[in-house]
């Protein structure tokens, strides 16, 4: 069965979804990340996830990304942000998935990775 978003995805030149997590030193920093992403990015671009979660005892946050973008890019937008340190360091990338056509199908790392096939191709 054809997924609809996917193949709209597709269609505008969006291969790959990616997920990230990472800290953030409030969630006033992580919101201004948000807007920092929306300036800085280059169409297209699609946001699948943006949440964090915040210990009440603690001021950091526990941030998750799920977007189109890849490592590099999403690291070049946390550069031209003041104080984002802490998000720099602590990026790491969850997952990343290959879109396709067919909502059955789910091409992640792990499991090109089993097959030998190439993400990033």
């Amino acid at each position: 069965m054809k997924d609809p978003t996917n193949t709209l995805l597709i269609n505008s030149g969006i291969k790959i979804k990616y997920h990230f997590e990472f800290l953030a030193e409030s969630s006033n920093d992580f919101i201004e990340f948000y807007n920092t992403i929306l300036k800085h990015s280059a169409p297209p671009i699609f946001i699948w996830k943006f949440a964090f979660f915040r210990n009440c005892f603690f001021p950091e946050v526990e941030c998750e990304l799920t977007v189109s973008l890849s490592f590099e890019q999403v690291i070049n937008i946390m550069k031209k942000q003041e104080d984002s340190h802490l998000m720099i360091r602590t990026l790491k990338l969850i997952n990343q998935e290959r879109l396709t056509e067919d909502s059955k199908v789910k091409f992640t790392t792990q499991n090109l990775i089993d097959r030998g096939d190439d993400l990033g191709n």
